[in-house]
């Protein structure tokens, strides 16, 4: 909620880019545009050549599918777009030459857990199949097996484990080195000084 990891790279989250608050319906017939909302939506999606959704496994159905809808609406008129394909493999988030969502499939889903682009279709709403289906048609689809940001082979063999498809348990030597694990005093929190 406080965009502090996009701000970090000069970027956006998907709720700031769309004007989106909690009390926003996702709803199709709630995500018409005012004028003064359609002006700052183009400021952002017409000059917008790359879309790039990181942590692609915490993001709702029904947000993928507003996101393509009000991009679109905001590129329309720009890009002679028909509203009506919004939804279509090529013309997802108003045409936008590169879209990505990225992230580790095996992360947090999205709460409720109903509402992720991998969940069951089954009793969902429109918004949400049609949000699912957009990410469910992504033309590549890249699965990264090696692990970069680790380098202690101790940490590599239980993260695998936790990756196993059906679960895993982990090697008795290796639950016993993250019982051995202290955290260090630089990442406890302060003590409370009143």
């Amino acid at each position: 909620p406080t965009s502090k990891a996009a701000r970090g790279m000069h970027a956006k989250t998907l709720h700031c880019v769309l004007g989106f608050t909690p009390e926003i319906s996702l709803r199709t017939s709630a995500l018409a545009l005012a004028t003064q909302r359609r002006v700052k939506l183009e400021r952002t999606c017409i000059p917008a050549g790359v879309v790039i959704e990181d942590e692609f496994s915490m993001i709702a159905g029904s947000m993928n599918h507003a996101a393509s809808l009000l991009f679109t609406y905001a590129r329309e008129r720009t890009y002679r777009l028909r509203r009506e394909d919004y939804a279509q493999p090529r013309e997802r988030y108003g045409r936008v030459a590169i879209l990505a969502w990225l992230g580790d499939h095996l992360q947090l889903p999205t709460v409720p857990k109903k509402n992720s682009l991998l969940a069951p279709l089954q009793k969902t709403s429109q918004e949400h199949r049609v949000g699912a289906s957009i990410f469910r048609n992504a033309q590549y689809v890249f699965q990264m097996r090696q692990m970069m940001r680790f380098k202690d082979d101790v940490l590599v063999r239980i993260l695998n484990t936790m990756r196993t498809m059906g679960g895993r348990a982990l090697a008795t030597s290796d639950w016993q080195a993250l019982l051995d694990t202290e955290q260090s005093r630089s990442a406890e929190k302060p003590a409370d000084t009143r």
